[in-house]
């Protein structure tokens, strides 16, 4: 956590540094598939900081772990953050393979957040390359799933409030 809230301040040497002894207690414990998070947030670390190649290593050891132990939130999170690194090392066409994958497994298991991302970050890419009509595809695309998952909770939170009040 720790990692994370440096890495919220840029203060990435410290995040770095948590990031680091955190995954070497995990490895000590032997909480492996627990360390996959870590990695992952490292890698998000190196994205944030735009060192491409760093973070695109990092979530290819990432996705090994989220593999192996069949955690398919983190396989879809990793491929999702892995195609905005390979955008940024201008590797558009393994972005978008990237990103398709991991728009699948969002939508196979209901992750929404990876979904709508998918499509956010593939518009990006899109529009990157001035291939502006699959950008605004794909922005469209986004912008429905955002809107959807804003209805839900709004719903979710009335009907909360509601039970509260009758409560």
């Amino acid at each position: 956590i720790l990692g994370l809230v440096h890495t919220a301040l840029k203060r990435y040497p410290q995040a770095e540094n948590y990031f680091d002894s955190a995954s070497k207690r995990y490895e000590k414990l032997q909480l492996n598939s627990s360390n996959t998070s870590i990695i992952k947030n490292k890698g998000k670390l190196y994205l944030q900081k735009k060192s491409y190649r760093k973070a695109n290593k990092t979530f290819g050891e990432a996705y090994k772990s989220a593999a192996k132990y069949q955690m398919e939130a983190a396989k879809a999170e990793i491929l999702l953050y892995n195609s905005q690194a390979l955008g940024g090392l201008k590797q558009s066409k393994r972005a978008i393979e990237e990103c398709k994958k991991a728009i699948a497994i969002g939508e196979t298991n209901s992750f929404d957040f990876v979904v709508s991302e998918g499509y956010r970050t593939m518009s990006q890419i899109y529009e990157s390359n001035k291939d502006f009509k699959k950008a605004f595809e794909n922005l469209t695309l986004h912008n429905k799933f955002r809107d959807s998952i804003y209805n839900i909770t709004k719903q979710r939170l009335s009907a909360e409030e509601t039970a509260k009040v009758n409560f």
